[in-house]
């Protein structure tokens, strides 16, 4: 048997991907490939921590708590017995997992994963995905946005050139890197591509599957409604998929199109600023990995504002219209829109307050 496993990394589509593989499972089954379902998620994330150290991802799934962690552990050996439980059930050719967490797990832990997959198959495949610098901040904000009030700091931009290293130095049989963008996968879509170039599926299945798109963008202009709803309702909480969210975010989305607002762009300075920060390691990724993002400039040569190279260096910013273009107009227009036939207990601010305190 082969094992492939996705991992990542944040902010490239693993959601999707995830929710498309277990949709579809039937179909993969029917094609010697078993994507196990665990538990509620449709990700193995929980696999992880049989072979985490206590320390790692302290704020995930609860493991802060000493007892939580060591459940978690016996959780995790639990879902490791169903996965293998499906497994023999049929004579599978690939054992399909998915988690972005793995290429954020120590290297030992990684070694130890490593060491129990290669009970289930002789043959270990990772495959991940990176993503240019402003294009991963700009959607990790987003989905900050979606559920809480925090301007996440330019910190969370993760260096991909030691990713990358790091990852090619794993005891794996097959290592896939690519990146993350519309233009690289074939079909434009990243389920379709990962089908036909890591699992090898028939053109026929391939265009029968039925895909999920998750986690979709939207416009700033919503991300500033958002950003004020949420500080309304849980002022410095992220409340991840809460009810009220949910429901504003799937007005939004039904909304914004019909204004013409598209999905947000960082301030060219803010832009070119990270891009000069992180240049020499998207550089390496370009020279030794093979890995040219569209939107990166390469060459740099503009001088950076102090403004730019404050927020940079100090990596803690507040408002949001100092890091992404925003129409105050049509921000506006959106929140009229949003407002007809909603309650102000929904909204959480009314028409008249939430206008009067914005810019414009």
């Amino acid at each position: 048997m082969r094992v492939v496993f996705h991992i990542g990394t944040h902010k490239t589509g693993s959601t999707t991907l995830q929710e498309t593989f277990t949709r579809n499972a039937d179909v993969l089954a029917e094609n010697g490939i078993c994507y196990p379902s665990i538990s509620s998620y449709p990700q193995h994330t929980q696999l992880i921590f049989a072979d985490t150290d206590d320390e790692e991802f302290p704020g995930s799934f609860a493991r802060r708590v000493p007892e939580k962690r060591e459940a978690g552990k016996v959780q995790a050996e639990e879902f490791w017995n169903a996965v293998r439980e499906q497994v023999t059930k049929s004579k599978y050719e690939v054992l399909l997992l998915s988690s972005e967490f793995v290429f954020g797990m120590r290297p030992r832990s990684q070694e130890r994963l490593i060491e129990r997959l290669r009970t289930f198959g002789e043959h270990v495949h990772f495959v991940g995905y990176m993503r240019s610098p402003a294009s991963h901040y700009v959607s990790a904000l987003q989905q900050t946005l979606k559920y809480g009030d925090e301007v996440i700091g330019l910190d969370k931009i993760p260096v991909l050139g030691s990713k990358y290293r790091a990852a090619s130095r794993l005891p794996v049989d097959q290592l896939t890197i690519k990146k993350f963008e519309r233009s690289a996968f074939l079909y434009d879509c990243i389920c379709k591509d990962f089908a036909k170039t890591i699992l090898n599926l028939p053109e026929g299945v391939i265009q029968s599957l039925d895909v999920v798109n998750s986690n979709e963008s939207v416009s700033a202009e919503a991300m500033a409604i958002l950003k004020d709803f949420n500080h309304y309702h849980s002022p410095g909480l992220r409340r991840a998929g809460n009810a009220l969210s949910l429901a504003l975010i799937d007005r939004i989305q039904a909304t914004e199109t019909a204004l013409g607002l598209t999905k947000p762009k960082l301030l060219e300075s803010m832009k070119h600023a990270i891009e000069n920060e992180l240049r020499d390691d998207i550089s390496w990724l370009k020279d030794h990995a093979g890995l040219v993002f569209e939107d990166f400039d390469y060459d740099g040569g503009k001088p950076i504002s102090y403004e730019s190279r404050r927020l940079i260096e100090n990596r803690a910013i507040t408002a949001l219209d100092r890091l992404v273009q925003i129409d105050w107009a049509a921000c506006n227009a959106l929140c009229r829109r949003l407002l007809i036939g909603l309650t102000d207990e929904l909204i959480g601010l009314s028409h008249e307050s939430y206008l009067a305190h914005r810019p414009g």
